[in-house]
């Protein structure tokens, strides 16, 4: 009897496409070293999520089962930064670089729940024979990307990884839950820096007259004077301009130039052209 072909998910055919792209090696035994402790507890410290770890590790130990189960958190590069599980799993896991200080992305070691989360931008469930390195055929994993509502750039992933038996599929809605939690509590505190900010700087904004822009480091406005045309029905509201560098020019959406003057953890755009000039016009 002659079998069918197994049709394979479009996620995983895309990051199988990626990996080969990227010339791993069906062969390579375990993801690579790239953090030593010291290096590690430094990346730990500086790393946006690290107030939230104990958090996320309380909502998986939670729901996911303790005796299998292995909590995985990445930053963006696919360097694991954290894990948690009993000792079986982490045994297991250490066997293949799945641990503290070693990279996951996808050009490292293929198709895995992480680095196909950090690829795709998007959760994904990775099974047992869908990994390209086929020392990774006995694991799944579910990995979800985490975006930093500052920069709005992806600045980690939260995976659980067990053998393949011990994961259900709809570990990834459980994975994505959490990432938006961490991305809510990012969140709350961006608002919470931001009136800091607008109670320290908007004295500066009042002194030019009502013309000028307030933004943050990452380009967001912050606060514009009222003499300031809205870009959009919204106003300036959620919006992201080019992030400025300090004597540079900015180009505002009404077409005004304006200089970037910073501030501490924000600029202050003074425009230096009428609307519809660009700049040296």
């Amino acid at each position: 009897m002659v079998r069918k072909p197994v049709a394979v998910r479009p996620p995983i055919s895309e990051s199988w496409r990626r990996s080969r792209d990227a010339g791993v090696d069906v062969d390579v035994r375990a993801a690579p070293l790239v953090y030593d402790r010291d290096v590690l507890a430094d990346a730990r410290g500086a790393h946006p999520l690290d107030r939230h770890v104990p958090m996320l590790e309380e909502l998986l130990r939670g729901v996911a089962d303790e005796t299998e189960h292995l909590m995985v958190i990445t930053d963006d590069a696919g360097h694991v930064l954290w894990t948690q599980g009993p000792p079986a799993a982490r045994r297991a896991a250490d066997a293949i670089g799945l641990t503290d200080g070693f990279r996951w992305s996808e050009d490292a070691v293929g198709t895995n729940g992480i680095g196909t989360a950090l690829a795709s931008g998007r959760a994904e469930f990775v099974y047992a024979a869908e990994h390209v390195a086929h020392i990774l055929h006995g694991w799944s994993c579910a990995g979800a990307p985490i975006t930093d509502p500052d920069s709005g750039r992806v600045i980690g992933c939260i995976d659980v990884s067990a053998t393949v038996d011990a994961l259900h599929p709809a570990t990834v809605a459980l994975v994505a839950a959490a990432a938006r939690l961490a991305e809510a509590r990012l969140e709350n505190e961006m608002r919470q820096r931001d009136e800091r900010l607008r109670d320290r700087l908007l004295p500066h904004l009042r002194g030019l007259g009502g013309s000028g822009v307030l933004v943050t480091a990452t380009g967001r406005v912050l606060a514009a004077g009222p003499d300031a045309a809205a870009p959009g029905p919204a106003g300036w509201r959620g919006l992201r301009l080019a992030v400025p560098e300090a004597g540079g020019t900015v180009t505002l959406p009404d077409g005004r130039t304006a200089v970037a003057e910073p501030l501490g953890e924000a600029f202050l755009l003074r425009p230096t052209a009428a609307p519809g000039r660009a700049a040296g016009g």
